[in-house]
């Protein structure tokens, strides 16, 4: 036998110390974790470990809360934005971008002449647009249902939900 099999041998040994002989034989068929290698009762068949399989669903969950699925709406203001921009003679286009060493992200950001034109679709946080006047030199918002954005500035209080000014 190979050293790798002498040692999960010897790791069931120590896994089975404390157990009784019912117990013992309920393990017959139980495998090891494909993430840490401890023995494991698999019921749901999965491969890991009860403590590898929470950190794996933890993570699987934490993936989906943080990257959102865009609606169909937002994704045309997106495109319409990108025309809009275009039609202003800017040579660089960006779609979600992260500014100021990730402390902001815009929907599209456009260069025109050395400045910078961040455009957000649909509605924003005034905090975040606040933020991302002071990273670019224009800010433009184009509320859903509406065909060409708008210039933000601080004095427009605009709903977060759609995008129009309050």
């Amino acid at each position: 036998m190979e050293q790798a099999e002498w040692d999960r041998l010897e790791l069931w040994r120590k896994f089975f110390v404390g157990k009784n002989r019912k117990s013992r034989a309920s393990y017959k068929l139980r495998r090891v974790c494909i993430s840490c290698g401890q023995p494991v009762v698999d019921a749901n068949r999965s491969g890991y470990c009860s403590h590898c399989l929470q950190a794996v669903k933890y993570s699987l969950n934490k993936k989906r809360r943080r990257f959102k699925a865009e609606g169909e709406a937002h994704i045309m203001l997106k495109e319409r934005v990108g025309q809009f921009l275009a039609s202003l003679g800017c040579e660089h286009i960006e779609w979600e971008v992260r500014l100021g060493g990730g402390l902001c992200k815009t929907d599209v950001l456009g260069l025109l002449n050395g400045r910078k034109i961040a455009v957000e679709c649909g509605g924003s946080l005034m905090r975040k647009l606040g933020v991302l006047q002071g990273l670019v030199d224009e800010v433009y918002i184009l509320p859903y249902g509406e065909k060409k954005p708008f210039l933000w500035n601080p004095d427009i209080v605009v709903c977060y939900h759609c995008g129009h000014p309050v």
